[in-house]
């Protein structure tokens, strides 16, 4: 069952109970519709201090309520999630990255009046700081290698203004290489997920790939990297750290230009 915690106008605050069902993922779904209405930037609270379970018939919409929050996520500021149950923090430390600019705490289900106050508070002003995109195409001495550079955390706009680019060189070769540079990696706007035709691209790129240089990576994003390796065919696969920069470009017979 989800049942509307009272809260200011700008938090969002559910609690779950026992099972949940698909009434109640709809009824989530138009709570949330209704607050992403306002100008103002918003909290989120979920109790699940009492959540046993889910029904199977929910999945389908608990993943379709995911994605229209993910939708609206750059509204949000905070998000806590009140639980006494170990796997919820574990939750929030594996959203982190795809998050990019959202605090997340868990809280005791006894400090749910501490919860509510702190997503309640008010977003710190900002000046507004222009910064370069965090994702740049490196032109390089070879053809067939597409090598970029990520700078910070990746915006949809970002990844919109080089995905024609991208798209135009996987049109014209057959076998490619790939160096990623991970100067600094700030995560990824939730946006991002649903840019389209960026699957797409991703999928038609796979099969192309004969070697792939990551240097840098983040430690989760290597071993993940490593963990689909078989899935991807023949494509040789190497990381690099920051130091083997000059040894990643060797590998690949190129230079940047």
């Amino acid at each position: 069952m989800l049942q509307s915690l009272p809260a200011p106008s700008h938090v969002l605050a559910v609690q779950l109970s026992s099972d949940l069902s698909g009434d109640d993922v709809r009824q989530y779904k138009a709570l949330l519709h209704t607050h992403v209405q306002q100008p103002e930037r918003l909290g989120l609270l979920i109790d699940m201090s009492d959540l046993n379970d889910m029904a199977m018939g929910t999945l389908a919409p608990g993943v379709r309520a995911d994605l229209d929050l993910l939708k609206h996520a750059s509204q949000f500021d905070r998000l806590a999630l009140v639980s006494d149950k170990h796997w919820p923090g574990l939750l929030l430390r594996m959203a982190g990255p795809w998050l990019h600019g959202m605090q997340l705490r868990q809280f005791a289900s006894a400090e749910r009046e501490q919860a509510l106050q702190w997503v309640a508070e008010a977003a710190v002003e900002q000046t507004v700081v222009v910064l370069p995109p965090a994702l740049r195409l490196i032109p390089t001495t070879s053809e067939g290698l597409l090598a970029f550079e990520i700078d910070g955390p990746i915006s949809r706009a970002s990844v919109a203004s080089v995905l024609p680019q991208i798209q135009a060189f996987l049109d014209r070769h057959e076998h490619i290489d790939v160096l990623a540079h991970f100067k600094h990696f700030g995560g990824i706007e939730p946006a991002l997920y649903l840019q389209p035709g960026l699957l797409q691209m991703k999928f038609k790129a796979i099969p192309k790939v004969a070697r792939y240089a990551l240097v840098a990576a983040p430690g989760w994003m290597d071993t993940l990297a490593h963990t689909l390796r078989p899935l991807l065919g023949d494509m040789q696969l190497r990381s690099f750290t920051e130091s083997e920069l000059a040894q990643a470009w060797e590998w690949l017979a190129a230079q940047p230009r």
